[in-house]
């Protein structure tokens, strides 16, 4: 498991709500637990629902995923993927 940092655990939290609004109106952000895999046998997100997600992430943070990070490893649970934004969210505010 990953280490959080305090701006992760914010984007974290924000991705959590994402998540949460998006495609489990049912469920409240704090359920989803830091180390669910996004997809199959964790939250279960579909190719349709991951591109959505993807699309989603852009625009609420300000950021481009390349399609080829969206499929490594680093992108496979939720903790993982907050930690990935982070480190977008710093390479493009180095670059204004």
């Amino acid at each position: 498991m990953l280490h959080v940092s305090d701006n992760n655990a914010t984007t974290l939290a924000a991705l959590k709500r994402l998540i949460a609004e998006s495609f489990f109106q049912d469920r409240q952000p704090d359920s989803i637990a830091d180390d669910d895999r996004l997809f199959q046998d964790g939250l279960g997100l579909n190719s349709l629902q991951g591109v959505e997600l993807l699309v989603q992430i852009e625009d609420r943070f300000g950021i481009v995923i390349d399609a080829m990070d969206w499929t490594a490893h680093e992108m496979q649970t939720v903790e993982s993927l907050s930690t990935r934004i982070d480190t977008l969210k710093r390479q493009t505010a180095g670059r204004e």
